[in-house]
């Protein structure tokens, strides 16, 4: 599940995983996600969320409730909020191929970590990258 306002983002993260053949359900806001979680019948295993949005927290308690995502948080250094996530990470400038390869590989290293795999191959022709996800 991805939530954040910027249509951008949603678009180009679910692009990389589905690629990857991961279904994503991407969310405006909290609300959204929260209305979109009953509805979706399989496990969400992912959670990027940026902490800035109204009802993060509650999100993040009600699908933990069910069972427990790994969140990752995608936060504007400009702002601070504190959520419980297993990771984070600025948001990325999705301006230039170059810092959206550069922060791709930085967010596939934290996946690791947190226990997702994710492999990235240059495509050659907008150095998004195609991704190549694996779930443990």
């Amino acid at each position: 599940m991805i939530v954040d306002d910027d249509v951008g983002l949603l678009f180009w993260l679910g692009e990389i995983f589905g690629k990857a053949g991961w279904n994503t359900v991407p969310a405006l806001n909290c609300r959204q996600a929260l209305t979109l979680a009953a509805m979706w019948d399989s496990y969400i295993d992912l959670v990027l969320v940026n902490p800035a949005l109204n009802g993060v927290n509650e999100l993040i308690e009600t699908l933990s409730r069910v069972h427990r995502p790994k969140i990752v948080v995608l936060h504007d250094p400009d702002i601070e909020a504190v959520i419980p996530a297993d990771g984070e990470l600025d948001r990325p400038d999705l301006a230039t191929s170059v810092s959206r390869a550069r922060w791709a590989e930085r967010f596939r290293q934290l996946l690791t970590k947190i226990g997702v795999g994710l492999e990235i191959a240059p495509d050659g022709k907008n150095g998004m990258g195609d991704a190549n996800l694996s779930h443990n």
